[in-house]
């Protein structure tokens, strides 16, 4: 149990998110005041992801969501890709919160196909983890790591080291799942490295308690083979590691870090049959959970004193730490359960009126299809009467065209005829004058018999 805590806490601060959530809803309220007199435009979808941001950290999953659609929807209207994007990621987020793998990573391909085409390589590479986070969660070591090795090559492309670091912590701990220590310690040490050289004393505190519990469950591998010096090497080496966790968590106040690191301590002691060191540790360790309610921490605390307290023979207070970490476990399942049944509950609701969104923009989309289809029939019908008309139109200018062609002709061809026929007419009246010409007349005719009348 307490090793699934330290790597929950762990995942929380390799996101990005702080353990302590000092000043987070003066943040938040900022932003809403700040939406309010947003223009719509990207900037206003840059900021409805980060209030869903806000409310995810908050454990506020439904409002996280609501702000998420809102992000989406101005997204898709102004056709802002790199924000529909955040607005994907939000949501898969959202569903990882529930528990709800499959619709998580549906929401993170989405993500991904858009930011696959996207200048924004570091987002692109959060993706990834956030996917090989997923797959860790469903026990797909093997697709883990492979997106969480996608995300350490944009991280080394970007050279952003911080992202670096992440990637790093992501596959040290896939590799302390599976049971390969020696590999989980190479990829933890150049985590810490990082830290180191960007100055990141939390990560520093969060890489060597990392690290630290790694060789204690290495000395808890040499101790169950019977290879005592190793062991109590290796619990040496995680008592240094573990200590110096807590010193850095001491000096930067950070109580929940300090609850996990004591009590480490106090279960390393314990194994090696250290009970005054132990029982130090461990009360330090369950005063300082109760004192914040953490009890994650308690339950851990009085699991360890327990079984302390019965290996020193002192069984009535081994029973009492017995019985309290029953009741604290009990106490957790329950909140967790009702949890569980809360989350199922805003699933629910939340897909309802996802369901009636779909339906709604459905239906919107079918009568804005049929507006669409009704105007093509006009376009269509119009452009045909158009062409029709044009055709008409053509035709009759080419018969009219054709027309004058022959009357031209036919006008032409009178002209012709009469000019032969005056040409003939001409040339009749012509062979007359000189057949006139050559003819005596009727009175000279008459005078010449005349004369011959008389001579005879």
């Amino acid at each position: 149990m307490r090793i699934f805590r330290i790597i929950i806490y762990c995942l929380i601060f390799l996101l990005g998110a702080s353990p302590h959530l000092y000043g987070q809803d003066r943040y938040l309220d900022s932003l809403l005041k700040l939406v309010k007199t947003d223009r719509e435009d990207s900037n206003k979808v840059i900021h409805l992801n980060k209030i869903a941001d806000a409310y995810q950290e908050k454990g506020e999953y439904d409002t996280g969501i609501e702000y998420s659609k809102l992000a989406e929807k101005l997204a898709i209207q102004l056709k802002y890709n790199e924000g529909l994007a955040g607005a994907y990621n939000e949501l898969g987020i959202a569903y990882r919160n529930f528990g709800d793998y499959p619709k998580a990573l549906e929401w993170l391909f989405k993500a991904l196909k858009i930011r696959e085409g996207s200048w924004n390589k570091n987002g692109l590479g959060r993706i990834y983890g956030n996917i090989g986070i997923i797959y860790r969660l469903e026990g797909d070591h093997e697709k883990a790591l492979e997106y969480y090795f996608k995300a350490l090559q944009i991280s080394v492309q970007t050279r952003n080291l911080r992202e670096k670091g992440i990637s790093l912590g992501n596959i040290a701990i896939i590799y302390n799942d599976m049971g390969l220590y020696d590999k989980s310690l190479v990829y933890y040490f150049k985590a810490l490295d990082i830290s180191k050289e960007v100055g990141d004393q939390a990560g520093v505190s969060r890489q060597t308690g990392n690290i630290g519990t790694v060789y204690q469950e290495m000395a808890e591998k040499a101790e169950a083979k019977g290879d005592h010096v190793t062991r109590d090497s290796l619990y040496k080496k995680a008592i240094a590691y573990e200590q110096t966790s807590l010193n850095i968590d001491r000096e930067l106040h950070d109580k929940i870090g300090m609850v996990i690191w004591l009590g480490n301590l106090g279960g390393i002691y314990l194994q090696m049959k250290k009970y005054v060191e132990a029982g130090r540790y461990l009360k330090r360790s369950l005063f300082l959970a109760d004192s914040i309610h953490d009890l994650y921490g308690s339950m851990d605390a009085n699991d360890y004193l327990s079984r302390l307290y019965q290996e020193t023979g002192n069984y009535k207070m081994a029973l009492a730490s017995y019985k309290m970490a029953i009741r604290q476990q009990d106490s957790l399942f329950s909140e967790e359960s009702a949890k569980d049944i809360t989350r199922k509950e805003m699933t629910y609701t939340f897909e309802k009126k996802e369901e009636a969104s779909r339906l709604d923009a459905e239906k919107k989309e079918a009568i804005a299809l049929a507006d669409k289809k009704k105007q093509k029939i006009i376009l269509f019908s119009v452009l045909g009467i158009s062409i029709f008309v044009l055709g008409f139109a053509v035709f009759a200018y080419r018969s009219f065209l054709q027309k004058r062609k022959a009357n031209l002709e036919i006008t032409s061809q009178k002209a012709e005829i009469e000019e032969k026929q005056k040409e003939i007419l001409d040339s009749i009246f012509y062979a007359r004058r000189i057949q006139r010409s050559l003819l005596p007349t009727e009175k000279y005719m008459l005078r010449v018999l005349a004369k011959l009348n008389k001579i005879s």
